[in-house]
């Protein structure tokens, strides 16, 4: 087959114009992306210094976080911010802060239970023994904070448990109950407090209730006042850190 000359040249023309084209675009296209990427706002996120001292935590976003890892230390293995399943675990997350900032100065949470089966209200420290609560025991809260290891001023706050009539006793009056008596069983210190008032403590008030066998504690005097509900107080206990 035979080709006219013009037919010869007119295909690597339009190829050549192709590639032009293609340059061009190739060009544009590039400018454009390199605009919008510095034009572009970008996210920076700093994750948070855990040994951060106090002061840097307060009034901070990072403080959630650095709680969050305190607690996971300790063994609360089920506590994350933003996710709440109960209300158990709210109690938990609005106290998060306060109890990182508390055990920086070496203070442990003491969490309230409430058993309505046997009428007792439980106070402990470690919470690896109830958790969420179990056993029939219903997290309550925080009641307050008390020294893990003794300082200056303090005195141990001893625990007891009466199981003939469900009752958990708490006092810093060795003399009440020493090492056990009239069905009550020594449990060891569950921290320590003072006997007297300290700056920054409030009152650990104390009250029986015969009707169900319970003694009950509380930084809250609206809670029971000068005694109401079958609940006779006792006086104060001790003071804790709120």
């Amino acid at each position: 087959m035979k080709y006219r000359s013009s037919q010869l040249f007119k295909t690597p023309k339009k190829i050549f114009q192709l590639l032009f084209f293609s340059a061009i675009l190739s060009v544009s296209f590039s400018s454009v992306a390199d605009n919008l990427e510095s034009t572009s706002p970008r996210l920076e996120v700093q994750s948070p210094d855990f040994s951060a001292s106090p002061e840097k935590y307060e009034g901070s976003t990072n403080t959630l976080a650095a709680a969050t890892d305190t607690f996971k230390n300790k063994g609360h293995q089920n506590y994350e911010p933003g996710f709440i399943s109960t209300s158990a675990e709210a109690i938990i997350t609005d106290k998060a802060e306060q109890t990182y900032q508390n055990e920086l100065m070496g203070r442990a949470p003491l969490y309230r239970y409430w058993n309505p089966g046997i009428g007792d209200h439980f106070y402990t420290t470690n919470f690896s023994e109830l958790r969420y609560g179990k056993n029939g025991w219903t997290l309550e809260g925080i009641q307050g904070y008390v020294e893990s290891s003794p300082v200056n001023g303090s005195t141990p706050l001893f625990r007891y448990w009466n199981p003939g009539i469900g009752d958990h006793f708490y006092t810093t009056n060795w003399g009440e109950l020493g090492t056990g008596k009239n069905g009550w069983r020594y449990e060891g210190i569950q921290g320590y407090v003072f006997p007297s008032p300290q700056t920054g403590t409030v009152p650990l008030y104390r009250y029986w209730n015969p009707g169900i066998g319970d003694h009950f504690y509380t930084t809250n005097w609206s809670e029971l006042g000068a005694g109401k509900n079958g609940w006779n107080l006792e006086g104060i206990q001790a003071y804790i850190y709120p």
